[in-house]
């Protein structure tokens, strides 16, 4: 949902659909695109972490499991993905 599930909780935006395979845990009473006779129109964002072509393996390894331990993948939501609303999901997940 994004930046906009502030201003959907706060009444200034109304959900119409989600392009979601599901329907978002977050706002339950959004249909999906499918529900609204849109099939197949799925929309997801995603992020990545980056390093340099000849980055020692050490290095990534660390830094991924520092993000595995701290975010808890998949099951947590926290600090500001938590009040933006995102579900987080791993590789394929979602």
């Amino acid at each position: 949902m994004g930046t906009s599930s502030t201003q959907m909780k706060a009444g200034k935006l109304r959900g119409v659909a989600i392009a979601t395979p599901a329907r978002a845990s977050v706002f339950p009473d959004i249909p999906t695109m499918d529900e609204v006779g849109i099939p197949g129109m799925v929309i997801s964002t995603w992020y990545a972490l980056w390093a340099i072509k000849r980055t020692p393996k050490y290095p990534i390894l660390r830094g991924w499991i520092f993000i595995r331990v701290k975010s808890g993948i998949p099951a947590a939501c926290a600090g500001r993905l938590c009040s933006l609303q995102a579900e987080i999901c791993a590789k394929s997940e979602c």
